[in-house]
């Protein structure tokens, strides 16, 4: 067997053995062409013998790319083509060789634009592509060591002093801290560098594990130590392996040289593409001549098609077709009498199923009048149970029952009945909600507003994402399609038992629903359209359903589809008219004036329905009597973001551990370690516009609102509690089951707090979903008990109803007497 070397001398050796076959090539082909075929083939044998050159030379180390030439043994004596097959295998070997040149000369590039020596980088990728991490994310990682080591260079710098003042005050963590940086600073090599880093991130995780913290919360803390040198790749490599000198001098060595054949690659590349180009010459005569042939058939045709020209017209070929094959004519052939019927009979049953749906449009707005109303979730039919419906037809009347508590037609997602929202100076009021009391009242205090109108908008294009709101309007019969805002707008009316007007997906129409409200009148969940010099049924208008509105400034916010990138825009109010309809289930929200009003949320007596809402409203009635943790919840609520979710998910949490340590509070849970901006003290301050903003979104879910469906956990989907089950579909953010440990150092004589884990918070959706359930379907009806009875005449027959059977009815049947004995006999 040849060892390497001989197979190299054998591959170089053919190379040279087929200098001759080109030869007889070139000779032949010189007698073939002119002046020109003469300079190309001079020009190809130059660039072979630069080809040769260059294999002797690449030869001692990149013998590996060339073992395929051995089926080049037989020298290249099949002519042209044998020489095409040598231009093919040589450009498929020499991009074998150049992609790995290309990749060292890369690597010797970036670690020359950050400083750092280029067989170390190449050690350092190696080692974290062995444990699936990409050399693009190794090489941001070392420029952002090699940034940092700049900064604690620098005469007061900052990432210093950030880092002195993390380890704390001690003189011993401050020592300790000094002596990292200099370690840091003065190491030898970038894996000396790495490996230090490493290690002091394995101690703050350890240190912070024996402290009381969970795992979660100690790899945060970890990780935001780390984030100044690396990133979280860190966790995958605890330890890097240096080169020797001598393997970093061969490294260096090889890089260097690939670094050269890379640059020569390119050079060949360019030289056999002209090789290519110059060889072309000669095959234009053949296909010139072909292409003179082709232009003389295509004349033939030409002039058989002007002698036969009234066979090939249209009308006579179509006759000609039909009197051969007539006898297969079909009732669906066009141009037919049985055609046309079938055309007439379809557009008769199309205009039929029109007047039917017309009459049954008709039919529900007349039921609707006389007592009948749908499911909503806002008091109208039966809530969120469809199970439940009939039941709640015949017991509630026009306002019917639904989920969140009793009375006033149910509880309305911003007040109404013992709805959620509480009363005074807050964003949702309800005059049914607590005692009497203070006069103020929110926007919502109007009592024909339909403010679950608002809601349902901002629940699907808020949280729901650009899928949700597709597959939305759908489910309610308005697709999205071109100029959509008609059909979000009637979408989200009808989802609440609304009813949109005729033609609702042309904007201008919408001035047709409802009343008109005056500018001054405006409140949230009104409609508004577009003036714009638009004729009512005509299209060029817009169509959105009021938000907000900023009466000093003029402008109101809107909130609707085909509005830019976003779902909310803001507009003049000079622009618009506004519309109101009426409350569709028989919800009245208004200016709730009980305890509690001027909170943030406002927590009215009683104004509260089910699925949690009332701890919710205690929690927040602590954080309401601590500016401090307001404060930063609201920073919390920025830097997060998720609005509504994000804060019903915080409520969770802290709802499940009270359930184990009493007392556990918001607060405390925002100081707990859950929050990385807050644990870096990163957060920014929040502007009056965000300020009542968030204000809505703590209002909407102290008031119960329940998107995320019980979860306890948030964050993004790269940190460590995104694996947990239980995720929520829908959102960017994750939304899933936590586990961890709450309650301190020392807790009821245990250190360490209390775990909780995913069984835990699967146990408390779950339960929040059957207290919603249980407080928000309410089912009243009669029922009736028959009793038959087969007994002898005289029996006495008694049956008593109870509960909801009041009724009673009582089928007797009584027996024959017995026949008397003897003969038959017959009185008169």
């Amino acid at each position: 067997m040849p060892n390497e070397q001989e197979e190299l001398k054998l591959v170089v050796s053919l190379v040279d053995n087929a200098s001759a076959g080109l030869d007889k090539i070139v000779e032949k082909t010189k007698e073939m062409g002119g002046p020109q075929v003469k300079e190309a083939h001079e020009k190809m044998r130059r660039g072979t013998e630069e080809l040769n050159k260059v294999f002797k030379e690449a030869s001692g180390g990149f013998g590996d790319a060339f073992k395929a030439l051995g089926t080049f043994r037989g020298g290249l004596v099949a002519g042209a083509g044998g020489l095409a097959l040598f231009g093919v295998e040589m450009t498929r070997q020499i991009g074998e060789l150049k992609k790995w040149a290309e990749e060292l000369r890369g690597i010797s590039q970036a670690a020359r634009q950050i400083g750092v020596d280029p067989a170390a980088m190449k050690n350092i990728i190696s080692q974290f592509e062995a444990v699936g991490v990409s050399a693009d994310q190794t090489k941001a990682n070392l420029g952002k060591m090699s940034e940092a080591v700049a900064d604690l260079n620098r005469q007061g710098s900052a990432l210093r002093r950030e880092l002195l003042h993390m380890a704390g005050p001690t003189p011993q963590a401050q020592a300790s801290m000094r002596e990292f940086l200099d370690k840091i600073v003065h190491a030898r090599s970038e894996e000396e560098r790495y490996n230090a880093v490493a290690e002091a991130r394995n101690n703050v995780l350890k240190n912070a594990l024996a402290n009381g913290y969970t795992l979660q919360e100690a790899t945060n803390r970890a990780n935001a130590f780390t984030s100044h040198f690396w990133d979280k790749t860190m966790e995958a490599k605890e330890r890097l392996n240096q080169l020797s000198a001598e393997d970093q001098r061969i490294q260096n060595e090889r890089i260097a040289k690939a670094r050269e054949f890379a640059n020569l690659t390119g050079e060949i590349s360019g030289e056999w593409s002209d090789i290519i180009e110059e060889l072309k010459a000669p095959f234009l005569d053949p296909a010139i001549k072909a292409a003179k042939t082709f232009l003389e058939i295509s004349k033939e045709i030409h002039e058989w098609l002007k002698k036969n020209y009234e066979l090939a017209k249209p009308d006579e070929a179509k006759k000609s077709i039909q009197d051969t094959f007539g006898k297969f004519r079909g009732p669906l052939q066009l141009g037919t009498p049985q055609a046309e019927d079938q055309k007439k009979a379809t557009e008769e049953n199309t205009d039929a199923a029109k007047r039917l749906k017309d009459s049954f449009d008709l039919f529900r707005q007349d039921a609707a009048r006389g007592g009948y109303s749908p499911m909503s979730f806002t008091g109208g039919g039966s809530g969120r149970s469809p199970l439940l419906q009939n039941a709640s037809f015949t017991t509630g009347g026009p306002q019917g029952f639904s989920y969140g508590g009793s009375g006033g037609g149910g509880m309305g997602p911003f007040g109404g009945g013992h709805g959620f929202g509480g009363g005074g100076g807050s964003p949702y009021g309800s005059d049914t909600g607590g005692s009497t009391g203070g006069p103020q009242s929110g926007p919502a205090g109007d009592p024909s507003v339909p403010s679950d109108i608002l809601a349902k908008a901002r629940s699907v294009a808020l949280h729901g994402g650009p899928g949700a709101v597709d597959s939305f309007m759908r489910s309610q019969g308005y697709p999205k399609a071109g100029s959509w805002c008609g059909e979000f707008a009637a979408s989200v009316v009808k989802s609440v038992g609304g009813t949109p007007p005729k033609g609702a997906a042309v904007a201008s129409n919408w001035r047709n629903w409802g009343t008109p409200v005056a500018p001054g009148d405006v409140q949230p969940g009104d409609i508004a359209v577009a003036d714009r010099g638009v004729r009512t049924g005509q299209t060029g208008s817009h169509v959105t359903i009021v938000e907000d509105i900023n009466r000093k400034a003029g402008t109101f916010t809107g909130l609707g589809g085909n509005q830019g990138r976003g779902f909310e825009s803001q507009f003049a109010l000079k622009g618009y008219s506004f519309r109101r309809g009426g409350s569709p289930n028989g919800q009245v929200a208004g200016p709730g004036t009980g305890a509690g009003a001027g909170d943030t949320p406002a927590a009215a007596d009683g104004a509260h329905g089910g699925g949690g809402s009332n701890e919710r409203a205690a929690m927040m009635a602590e954080v309401n009597k601590d500016p401090a943790s307001k404060e930063l919840l609201y920073r919390m609520m920025k830097s997060e973001g998720g609005g509504t979710p994000t804060v019903e998910a915080l409520m969770n949490r802290v709802q499940m551990v009270r359930q184990k340590v009493p007392g556990y509070s918001i607060g405390r849970e925002l100081r707990s370690g859950f929050y990385g901006p807050i644990n870096k003290g990163i957060t920014r301050p929040v502007s009056e516009n965000e300020r009542a903003q968030f204000d809505k979104n703590l209002a909407e879910a102290v008031g119960g609102s329940d998107y995320i469906q019980g979860r306890t956990n948030q964050g993004m989907a790269s940190d460590p509690g995104a694996r947990l089950p239980g995720r929520v579909p829908g959102y960017k953010e994750v939304y899933n089951y936590w586990e961890g440990r709450r309650g301190g150092v020392y807790w009821e004589g245990r250190r360490g707090g209390v775990d909780f884990s995913v069984a835990d918070s699967a146990r408390f959706a779950r339960e929040q979903l059957d207290r919603k359930m249980a407080a928000g379907n309410k089912v009243e009806g009669s029922g009736k008990i028959s009793v038959d009875v087969n007994a002898p005449k005289g029996t006495k027959v008694g049956a008593q109803g109870g509960g909801i059977f009041k009724d009673v009815e009582i089928n007797r049947q009584t027996q024959m007497e017995p026949a008397r004995k003897g003969p038959e006999t017959l009185s008169i």
